[in-house]
């Protein structure tokens, strides 16, 4: 084959590789490259130049696998355990929780059942205890390591049957403040009242301690504990709640829940209580007269809805209030229990146990006072100290009532209308704190007879009129209050001690 133009042999060269061996000097050196048809052995790809990989490299790819799944596994481990464990906390939280809230319930509980479980064998030593809830909150050790003197016969069922827990009462004693009262170290006997002790209508810690007299009430211990978990189960959340509480007298001596009215121009005041304690209040509306003087506090309250109290002056004059005006939360308009409360329990006593047959004179045969000159009863009737159920109290004009309460107290459980016409007479001999009339009905108590009043009234559903022509001595509590008589009104001091809360006032929580 002749050469081509330009070309020099080593071209030419190239061109018979199918027939010869070339040798190609340069870059390559002197490298020989084979005739077309000769391979490789073992791998017919591979050029005779090629480098065979190092032994070194060989299966690195499955190590670097292995090792993202073990740390893949890692991270899938410590994920579950992480989990696991905020979920235990979640449910130790939740368990913990659960018991708070059931010590929780069994402190308001027993504060609303106070009087009942206190009621009756109630010694003012530091030994008595009582007891509200489950027994077998008390079976468990780390309760029962706390409990001291503890019986299952004293035990009184709760009303929450869902809610395991377990209440103590006992009262509050001198070694509780710290305090020697007589000299002769801390002493058992030593427990400590809250009532009034001086008479000046303010209730005040007083001892039982040294012989002395005392007022009021023990003011009482509450322990709470309350159980979340299996009661009967190897660990169950427990939580304690400790917290001192004492019956406090009502503050107003004059109550409207939805209106409190005073039409009569004379003062609102004390006598022979404290100076500045007769308290007026109202949930809704407080009204007053032009130039009414009251000696203490007017206080508003709030309705159901949260709506603040409207108080007005009949003129838009300034009302002397010796106290000044107070915004309150809501007053409870029933403090007494008489709906649904521990006073209910006492007004379902008196429809079977009472004295209208052998403390009336004349006798009460059918629940009711009908005094007139028409009635069987006749113009004239006195009740003896007792406890007295009536449907209705009616006095027609020329008779007389007369509650000799000089030795005594008169209560009378009313479950219907009372009205005592101009020209009737309501004779009360003793102390207004001795004659009380519980209104458990939405009827008009309206007293309109000559002469002064003294007692308590207590009706927070009725509205409750007082228009006699002279004064008016005690406290009223009404849905209505309306006072429209033509003298002053003055607070009983010995009424406070009458009208109690049913539902006991903290004074100190100690908690988790």
């Amino acid at each position: 084959m002749p050469a081509l133009p330009g070309k020099g042999p080593r071209q030419m060269q190239v061109f018979g590789l199918n027939k010869h061996n070339v040798s190609w000097p340069g870059a390559l050196g002197n490298s020989t490259l084979p005739a077309a048809g000769n391979r490789i052995a073992g791998n017919p790809m591979r050029s005779p130049g090629a480098v065979p990989p190092a032994p070194a490299e060989s299966g690195s790819a499955i190590v670097i696998c292995l090792l993202v799944l073990v740390l893949l596994s890692l991270l899938g481990v410590y994920a579950t355990q992480t989990t696991t464990l905020e979920v235990r906390i979640a449910a130790h939280r939740k368990q913990a929780t659960e018991a708070f809230y059931a010590a929780e319930s069994a402190i308001s509980e027993g504060r609303a059942r106070l009087s009942e479980l206190t009621a009756g064998a109630f010694p003012a030593t530091t030994t008595w205890r009582g007891y509200l809830g489950f027994p077998q909150v008390a079976q468990l050790p780390q309760i029962a390591a706390e409990l001291s003197g503890y019986q299952e016969a004293d035990l009184v069922a709760s009303a929450q049957i869902e809610v395991p827990f377990l209440v103590e009462i006992r009262h509050l004693n001198e070694e509780d403040r710290g305090i020697d009262l007589c000299g002769g170290g801390l002493q058992a006997e030593d427990v400590r009242f809250w009532g009034d002790l001086d008479g000046d209508g303010r209730f005040e810690e007083n001892p039982v301690a040294c012989g002395g007299p005392t007022a009021g009430t023990p003011i009482a211990v509450l322990t709470g504990w309350g159980i979340a978990g299996a009661v009967s189960g190897s660990a169950p959340s427990v939580k304690k709640i400790t917290v001192e509480a004492r019956r406090e007298p009502l503050k107003p001596v004059l109550f409207g829940d939805l209106l409190l009215d005073i039409q009569t121009t004379a003062a609102i005041t004390a006598g022979t209580g404290a100076p500045d304690s007769a308290h007026i209040a109202g949930n809704t509306q407080i009204r007053l007269a032009t130039g009414i003087e009251v000696e203490g506090e007017i206080l508003l309250g709030r309705q159901n809805d949260g709506t603040a109290a409207v108080f007005t002056v009949t003129d838009g004059s300034a009302v002397n209030a010796h106290g000044g005006i107070h915004q309150r939360d809501r007053l409870d308009p029933d403090p007494l229990g008489l709906a649904g409360g521990i006073l209910a329990e006492a007004l379902e006593t008196s429809r079977t146990i009472n004295d209208n047959l052998m403390g009336a004179s004349p006798a009460i045969t059918d629940q009711t006072i009908q005094l007139s000159a028409a009635s069987p009863q006749g113009t004239a009737m006195t009740l003896a100290p007792g406890s007295y159920h009536l449907t209705a109290i009616a006095l027609a004009e020329n008779s007389t009532l007369t509650i000799d309460n000089s030795t005594g107290t008169v209560t009378v459980f009313l479950e219907g209308p009372l009205q005592t016409a101009v020209g009737s007479k309501l004779r009360v001999l003793g102390a207004a704190s001795r004659f009380i009339i519980y209104g458990a009905t939405e009827d008009p108590l309206n007293l309109a007879h000559n002469g002064d009043f003294k007692g308590c009234i207590h009706a927070p559903k009725s509205t409750v009129t007082l228009a006699n022509s002279g004064q008016v001595t005690g406290m009223i509590w009404g849905a209505r209050t309306i006072l429209a008589n033509s003298g002053e009104f003055a607070y009983d001091p010995g009424a406070r001690g009458r009208f109690i809360h049913s539902r006991a006032r903290l004074v100190s929580w100690r908690g988790p």
